[in-house]
């Protein structure tokens, strides 16, 4: 497991890092990186998590990106019922939606740890919904609907 951007000093990340800790799941953090780097490095991960904190105000303007790289990877996503989130998963089936609770996503961590055809069909879901629901021809698809909705009503 491994962390980005990830601040020793954040009492939301002291007390994760002792949840994860207390369970033995190893990590590792790293620092920020170039998109090209990030990229690369997702598909050495077992299982992506994307926390978006009430109390951190850099934290609330993160959402899709991480989470797109991640299913892009395959690896499956652990979100925070924060954002968007919710709308883009079916919990448990294509990635994982909790609340901010810092036991309940290490529980989740190492239940997908030992579990890797379940990690893997939550991946492999995750990455096929991405496709079907977020790929350029379906966001065209869409916006050609949208568009002729507005024109058929002038």
């Amino acid at each position: 497991m491994r962390f980005y951007g990830w601040d020793p000093e954040h009492p939301a990340n002291i007390k994760l890092g002792q949840a994860i800790s207390d369970r033995e799941i190893p990590f590792e953090t790293r620092p920020y990186m170039g998109h090209a780097d990030f990229r690369t490095s997702l598909e050495e991960l077992a299982v992506g998590v994307q926390i978006i904190h009430p109390d951190v105000p850099f934290s609330q303007g993160k959402s899709f990106g991480k989470i797109l790289n991640y299913l892009d990877a395959a690896v499956p996503v652990i979100a925070t019922d924060a954002v968007d989130h919710p709308r883009l998963f079916d919990h448990g089936k294509d990635g994982l939606v909790l609340p901010h609770d810092v036991e309940q996503w290490a529980t989740a961590i190492l239940d997908l740890l030992n579990d890797p055809d379940r990690r893997q069909a939550i991946a492999d879901a995750g990455k096929e919904k991405m496709r079907a629901k977020l790929s350029l021809d379906e966001i065209a698809r869409q916006m050609g609907e949208h568009c002729e909705s507005v024109i058929s009503r002038n």
